[in-house]
């Protein structure tokens, strides 16, 4: 017994007196290697961290402070276009909203029915369309 165990110290030190691997000398490299003048002790998330460096890299290279500004310029865009598109979704709906209330008010019966007719088979297509148009909408903000 005792020379079983004797024998697995023996080999256990060997093995661990052993050559290191190839990935403690990459670990280490790699720790090295880390200068930035970014103060990341004082960030508290790392979205902030990511952030910062981010920040970082934009003033040393030109054409990512160009690339981002185009991105900065498309969400603008692209928040401008959607609030002129739910203002003119909102107007139409007030539109068919007010034509069925004054096609209700009308008193002779056939042409009343008639125009329900006519706003009810106007305002089904437009919904039709919004419905496209948000599907495309919910696509485009996906991509």
């Amino acid at each position: 017994m005792k020379k079983i165990l004797i024998t697995c110290t023996l080999f256990l030190l060997i093995v661990s007196c052993s050559k290191k691997s190839d990935n403690t000398t990459i670990i280490e490299n790699a720790a090295e290697n880390t200068t930035s003048s970014f103060p990341i002790k004082r960030m508290g998330n790392s979205e902030a961290i990511v952030d910062g460096i981010f920040n970082e890299q934009i003033k040393k290279d030109e054409k990512l402070k160009k690339f981002h500004e185009k991105f900065l310029a498309l969400q603008n865009d692209t928040r401008v276009v959607n609030n002129i598109y739910n203002d003119i979704i909102s107007n139409s709906e007030s539109y068919y909203n007010d034509a069925q209330i004054r096609a209700k008010n009308i008193h002779d019966s056939l042409l009343k029915k008639q125009l329900l007719a006519l706003v009810l088979n106007s305002s089904e297509k437009y919904d039709l369309k919004v419905r496209n148009i948000e599907k495309l909408k919910i696509q485009t903000n996906q991509n």
